[in-house]
Order: C-alpha cells, then structure tokens, then sequence
C-alpha cells in the first residue's frame, strides 16, 4: 500500500475511530478500514519503536508489513548488532487474523502496554494504523495542536 500511495495509486483511508473492547479482548474493525483488513486477512501489530512518540500499537496489513521487512532487512549489516536488531524486530510483534466478525484480538501484553482498557482509538498514518488508549489519544491530539501542515510547504 506504501507504494501504491507514495506513486499516487491508492488514497489513504483517513481518521480516527473509537471502538470498544470486548471481555474477549476483541474489537471490531471499522467498516471504512475493512479494505485494508478484510476476514482472515493477517495483520500484524507491534509497540511504536519510538516510545518517546507515545504508547501506541503500530498496525500493518500483510502487504506494508511485508515491505516494512524488506526495509528493514536491507539496513541490517553482519555483525552482533545487526543481529540483536533483526532478532529483536522479529520477536517485536504479534500477527492474528480479522475473523468473520470482523474482529480482532488484541494480544495481552500489547493491550498493557498501550493502556487499553475498555475501548481505545485506531488512528491512521501512511503505512500503517495505530492504536492508542483514548486517554493517550486524546493526550496526542492536543500536542498536534500545535504542528503547522503548512510546514510540509504544500499549498492545500
């Protein structure tokens, strides 16, 4: 999907959708993301590698995870670091399947480390979904208050 919207081939499917989680720990995938995420469609889902940049899980489909990989395997270099790096990127998340329900569940330990509790909020970014608590999104929404779009020197 990353190429497709970087050469102009695909729109991104914006916003930001609240959704509630369920004793089982599943959530429904909102309809307007179901192109992304279809039933029995493998995604995958790992804590931001950026903490600094909030606690929030970063969601991708099959195809932007498979070029994730590709980039990331085309910076690793043979060495004990590069190794500890690929090692720690392949244990780093956790994939699972939308089910016919449309629905996800949503692993223990990445549901803590965001501070999920009963519902949290699935943001859009380019390559990826993200997944906030609400109270982190809402956190979020107020620091972006203060970025400029005008910065990115487009006329919009």
């Amino acid at each position: 999907m990353l190429d497709n919207i970087l050469n102009g081939n695909s729109q991104i499917v914006g916003g930001q959708y609240e959704r509630t989680i369920d004793k089982n720990n599943r959530f429904v995938i909102p309809s307007e993301l179901r192109d992304e995420m279809p039933v029995n469609t493998v995604i995958r889902i790992m804590k931001c590698p950026d903490e600094a940049s909030g606690k929030c899980l970063y969601v991708y489909s099959e195809e932007d995870w498979a070029y994730l990989c590709q980039s990331v395997k085309s910076k690793l270099t043979n060495d004990e670091k590069g190794r500890r790096i690929a090692r720690k990127f392949a244990t780093s998340f956790v994939p699972g399947k939308v089910d016919v329900s449309g629905r996800f569940t949503l692993d223990k330990e990445l549901k803590e480390f965001a501070g999920i509790t009963d519902k949290l909020m699935i943001v859009s970014s380019f390559n990826h979904k993200e997944i906030w608590s609400v109270d982190a999104w809402v956190k979020e929404n107020g620091v972006m208050d203060d970025v400029d779009l005008s910065d990115l020197g487009i006329a919009f």
